[in-house]
């Protein structure tokens, strides 16, 4: 149950990110935007590592590999990639899209890690992303282009892939290491690709994209990404993955807060839902 806790919390702080997104995207540039989200992040754990007199592990080439790569494709590429869809897409299109991730990183989590999906997981599952498309049905989407759509799928699937990796290298590792490992290297890798693809950003725009950054790097990686570390060790990248099914309903009510229009009865029935499938996957 603490497993399922955690990744709702998670959940909660991560539906920030889509709604200020939504609400600054003329000021940001998704990889830029991710990699400066990635920086603040792993600043954010370094004293933290400290003050807990955090020890160096050393890692197997293996282990390193799937962190890396998890850190690429999970914070890195997936986030970049679902903010660009945002963009070009509308939020509430990316969302569905994207978050099919929930089922593919389930078929991968059965394939590659043996885990076992019951009928309450499936049942719950199913639930959680119809509560995705009610909560989502009453916006308005954005035009479907080719581009925007490969940006949503890119996301789902670097996602799951992630996952998958998260799990198996927590054979090796504790979770507060693979969290910070993940962030630096992504942080490391990321912000010169970001800069050779997207330039500087505009000295017009750094304040408030430092801003935005701060609040879903402190918020979103370094604590959220914890969370979702925490519970993928102890129930699952299934469960987890289910889960996660609250963020962008979430997302949907705090992006009309921060206009100040009122949660549709939509948003409402389609947290209701979601909510059911979490119950639904825990306790059966």
């Amino acid at each position: 149950m603490i497993g399922y806790v955690a990744v709702v919390t998670a959940s909660v702080i991560w539906s920030i990110t889509p709604a200020l997104v939504s609400r600054f995207s003329q000021y940001i540039k998704p990889f830029m935007f991710t990699a400066l989200r990635t920086i603040i992040a792993t600043l954010t754990l370094v004293p933290i590592a400290f003050l807990n007199n955090f020890n160096y592990i050393p890692l197997s080439s293996y282990a390193l590999i799937l962190i890396v790569v998890s850190g690429l494709l999970g914070p890195g590429i997936g986030d970049a990639c679902f903010t660009k869809a945002i963009q070009r897409i509308g939020g509430s299109l990316a969302v569905v899209i994207s978050y099919v991730y929930i089922f593919i990183a389930q078929f991968m989590a059965v394939i590659f890690l043996g885990e076992f999906i019951s009928i309450s997981l499936v049942i719950g599952s199913i639930l959680a992303f119809v509560g995705i498309v009610v909560a989502v049905s009453s916006s308005n989407f954005g035009r479907v282009d080719i581009r925007g759509t490969i940006y949503s799928l890119i996301a789902a699937l670097s996602w799951s892939s992630a996952s998958v990796m998260v799990k198996l290298v927590l054979d090796y590792v504790d979770t507060f290491t693979v969290t910070l490992y993940r962030l630096a290297v992504t942080a490391v890798i990321l912000s010169p690709i970001a800069i050779f693809l997207e330039g500087i950003p505009d000295r017009r725009v750094i304040k408030q994209l430092i801003l935005i950054a701060l609040i879903t790097g402190i918020l979103g990686f370094s604590l959220g990404v914890y969370l979702f570390v925490y519970s993928i060790s102890t129930v699952g990248v299934s469960a987890t993955a289910m889960a996660t099914a609250l963020t962008p309903v979430l997302s949907q009510i705090t992006t009309k807060l921060l206009a100040r229009e009122r949660p549709t009865k939509e948003n409402v029935v389609g947290a209701l839902l979601i909510s059911i499938g979490i119950t639904t996957s825990a306790i059966l």
